[in-house]
């Protein structure tokens, strides 16, 4: 309820609120997940090595072959479909996004990058609403522990400069190593599919999908 109170309070920014449920449900579910995880390990007496994190609309090009982690290295392995780079209009040799379509690391690494619904709640209300980017941002900004942008979307000059954010990629607070592999190749079904049942969650239906407290 907080979420949509702030996006509504601060709309200067654009005339049409959307709001990004279809996002923030994944974020949950990835939440959810790894506390199942943490869940079943328990009851079970196990560890497991590797958690991995990929969207249910894929379909692989070629076998995957999962690096091995020890349980005590906080490296995450991702593979975006396409290489992103959203500060790249300003900067154009910065790191790309962290992947949230497939990523994969132990669970010391994946408790950090399943905390992105917390922390884009977090922003949300410390920016007063204004804290809306796109998965990959809010990923990678979760990852890093820090906010790139001051706007939503990501389209205005980044609040770091490129040698910073070079810095927080080798450097960041929670000490992981953001590695590509881009041996993993893969695909989206067809858009068509993808898109079947998507539909808008805007001023004149929040409340129908949002928890009143």
């Amino acid at each position: 309820m907080d979420y949509v109170k702030n996006k509504i309070n601060n709309k200067d920014y654009e005339l049409n609120i959307n709001f990004r449920y279809n996002q923030l449900s994944m974020f949950y579910n990835d939440k959810n997940n790894f506390n199942l995880i943490e869940q079943y390990e328990k009851e079970n007496d196990i560890e497991f090595d590797i958690l991995c994190k990929l969207r249910p609309d894929i379909w692989f090009k070629n076998p995957i072959i999962f690096k091995t982690l020890n349980k005590n290295d906080k490296i995450l392995v991702n593979k975006h479909i396409m290489p992103l780079r959203h500060w790249g209009d300003i900067y154009m040799d910065t790191p790309l996004f962290i992947s949230d379509i497939f990523a994969y690391g132990n669970k010391k690494t994946m408790y950090h990058y399943t905390n992105a619904y917390d922390f884009l709640l977090k922003n949300n209300i410390s920016k007063k609403g204004l804290y809306d980017h796109a998965a990959e941002i809010t990923l990678t900004d979760c990852i890093l522990n820090t906010t790139i942008y001051e706007l939503p979307g990501g389209g205005n000059i980044p609040t770091k400069t490129k040698e910073e954010i070079r810095n927080l990629y080798l450097n960041n607070p929670y000490n992981i190593q953001i590695i590509i592999d881009n041996n993993i190749q893969y695909d989206l079904m067809h858009v068509e599919v993808r898109i079947k049942n998507n539909f808008e969650i805007n001023l004149d239906n929040v409340y129908e999908f949002t928890q009143q407290n």
